[in-house]
């Protein structure tokens, strides 16, 4: 195919190739959208205000969607042609590993015909981290292919500027790296750890990463704070047997004899043991990401390898049934054309095909996600894939509404603010349509952004935080409307909006403790217990009235510790201190109740649970908590002499 460097050759495997990575393209433009998924929305926030200056997530992949975003403009088939290219990128490298593995022709049209009906069918048509980053995975493995077969080790160098580029789109690119090292011990290319160039790729990459890990030192590790969080939220934890399902379902049950072929010939046949490395990668791969807690389309680009493998093995089959005299060319055809057939019912599940209401009723006989999860958040009558496309316009909308209602009706800067990032981003996509400004939220990139730009106003509209949360901060806050849609997630549906106004602290001093209580208060806590901490507060409020050294949450998280540890006279204060800072917030009354009760001091609790439920007139504890300290004290009044 290039026998000759450095001139391009118009040969049929290039033809096939080609074919495949522009069908794959044409495939997913041409499908209907239901709307942007929440991730989508995201990176394209990213794109846009993209700075060196807020790498609180990995640049890769927003870097590689602004350029399209630049090239061809703003929508969302310029986001799938961005999603679709980077499918048609694996199936480049899945071909060409084929051919290394000794492929010809009819082994790379069945590599890229069942590539492209494989698991990375989805995403081709929704845009995540992933689609980059599995290009950059399915490299590699070409690279080790291209050694193995005694190519220059040199290649280490490029492998190693792949990584460090995978690090710098998503960490996952870690496990192929743990991968790779793992299993060339298992071989007898063991003997490359005693040349330079392995480990020469290895710094590359490491190098390559190192602004970002730059950033993320001098920032606390925001990143991996927030990827722990949102792992502990959200995604979902799978057994055994469901991450085993896992691995066969999503990534099309067609295709399970072909890639199944390939993992036995790669760990066991004689004529494979230059590739034995795969084998054992493969293996290696899928119980680190178990046991690690790994979602299974992580593994979505070692299958290009397994597929690739099962390929040749038919088409070497096919070959030796013709030579024994036995014509085998409509079978040849038949193949990946019932292969292609086989895997159209799984097609609805993958892509936007069919009307919204027709998928649900399609989806019914075999369960809203088949058995196959990758989050813990409530779904109804569409899998979180799907139904995460659905309302977010509608939402925009309705928000833009309230917010013009507002900003006409007052001379002072009108903001709006919600509750996590997908919601920030949905108003982002849609602020020109509706006029909107630049959202802010405290979750996951926005929160550098937020003070990046430096713009608090004093009134808000939010979306998407509680009442509770934006009465501890805002004097005033009016409910004036409600969002509802009925095919978005449930924990997006019925999304109270509100208008906030008067906030009881200086907002940008709020915000930087949002994420972390200041550095100096935390110090004294650690070193010289709590009640320096509170004179260190006492003394920090007379300096600046307006000082705000924590947030609600953080205090409230920490009095708990506290009190789950017996420790309940400081609890008590810390709790105490929180209400000082917090005396709109009726949880901090709710959570001192609490301390009080513990420490039987039933009178002042009665009035900390009095005081919570006057904000909060729906607080059920606390009005179950009265009745036992009612309870309790009317018990103490009958014991006393």
């Amino acid at each position: 195919m290039f026998q000759e460097p450095g001139r391009f050759r118009l040969t049929p495997e290039v033809l096939i190739i080609a074919c495949f990575a522009l069908a794959n393209i044409v495939f997913h433009l041409l499908l209907p959208e239901y709307g942007y998924f929440r991730d989508e929305m995201y990176y394209v926030a990213i794109a846009d205000g993209f700075s060196f200056s807020n790498l609180d997530m990995p640049p890769g992949s927003p870097l590689y969607l602004k350029l399209f975003l630049l090239l061809f403009g703003h929508s969302l088939k310029v986001v799938h042609l961005a999603a679709s290219a980077c499918g048609s990128m694996v199936i480049v490298f899945g071909c060409l590993i084929a051919k290394e593995f000794g492929g010809k022709k009819y082994a790379m049209v069945l590599t890229g015909t069942f590539l492209m009906f494989s698991g990375l069918m989805i995403f081709g048509s929704l845009y995540t981290y992933d689609d980059p980053t599995f290009v950059l995975w399915t490299a590699v493995l070409y690279l080790i292919v291209r050694m193995l077969k005694g190519s220059d080790q040199r290649l280490w160098l490029v492998v190693g500027v792949l990584l460090g580029l995978g690090m710098m789109t998503k960490l996952t690119i870690l496990f192929l790296g743990l991968t790779i090292f793992l299993s060339l011990w298992m071989i007898r290319e063991r003997s490359w750890f005693a040349r330079p160039w392995i480990w020469l790729g290895a710094g590359i990459a490491l190098l390559c990463a190192l602004p970002y890990v730059i950033w993320q030192g001098g920032h606390g590790w925001y990143f991996l704070s927030y990827a722990t969080t949102y792992a502990g939220r959200t995604t979902h934890a799978s057994p055994v047997l469901e991450f085993l399902w896992n691995q066969v379902l999503p990534n099309n049950i067609a295709l399970l004899p072909v890639w199944m072929l390939g993992l036995v010939l790669l760990l066991f046949a004689r004529g494979w043991s230059t590739f034995r490395f795969f084998g054992y990668g493969y293996i290696v791969l899928c119980v680190t990401l178990f046991f690690l807690g790994g979602q299974f389309y992580f593994m979505m680009a070692i299958y290009s390898v397994l597929v690739a493998a099962g390929s040749v093995w038919i088409e070497q089959w096919f070959d030796r049934r013709s030579r024994a005299g036995s014509p085998r060319l409509t079978a040849r055809v038949a193949l990946p054309a019932a292969f292609v057939l086989l895997s159209l019912p799984a097609l609805p599940f993958a892509v936007p095909l069919l009307p919204v209401d027709t998928l649900i009723r399609y989806l019914q006989p075999v369960g809203v996600n088949a058995g196959v999860k990758t989050e813990d958040r409530h779904i109804t009558d569409l899998p979180q894939h799907v139904a995460d496309r659905f309302g977010w316009e509608e939402m925009a909308r309705d928000v833009a509404a309230v917010y013009h209602q507002e900003q006409d009706a007052s001379p002072y800067l009108v903001g709006v603010t919600t509750g996590n990032w997908g919601e920030a981003s949905a108003l982002h996509v849609y602020r020109t349509e509706f006029g909107l400004p630049e959202p802010i939220t405290g979750d996951g990139w926005y929160y550098f952004e937020a003070l990046r730009r430096g713009v608090f106003p004093a009134r808000y509209v939010a979306i998407g935080v509680s009442y509770a949360r934006l009465q501890s901060v805002f004097e005033h806050v009016e409910l004036r409307a409600v969002f509802t849609n009925p095919h978005c997630m449930p924990d997006e549906n019925n999304n109270s909006i509100y208008y906030c106004s008067t906030p009881r602290f200086d907002l940008r001093k709020y915000w930087i403790v949002m994420r972390k209580m200041d550095s100096g208060f935390e110090g004294i806590l650690r070193s010289g217990g709590v009640d320096r901490a509170v004179d260190y507060f006492h003394a920090q409020r007379s300096k600046d009235p307006g000082a705000v050294l924590f947030s609600e949450e953080q205090m409230n998280s920490l009095g708990y510790a506290y009190l789950n540890r017996k420790q309940v006279t400081e609890a008590i204060t810390l709790f105490e201190m929180n209400v000082e800072a917090y005396p709109g917030s009726f949880n901090v009354y709710d959570s001192l109740g609490e301390a009080l009760m513990a420490d039987h001091q039933y009178p002042p609790a009665v009035r900390s649970y009095t005081r919570s439920i006057e904000l909060n007139p729906g607080n059920e504890n606390g009005r179950k908590k009265l009745q036992e300290l009612k309870a309790l004290m009317a018990g103490q009044a009958g014991h006393s002499p």
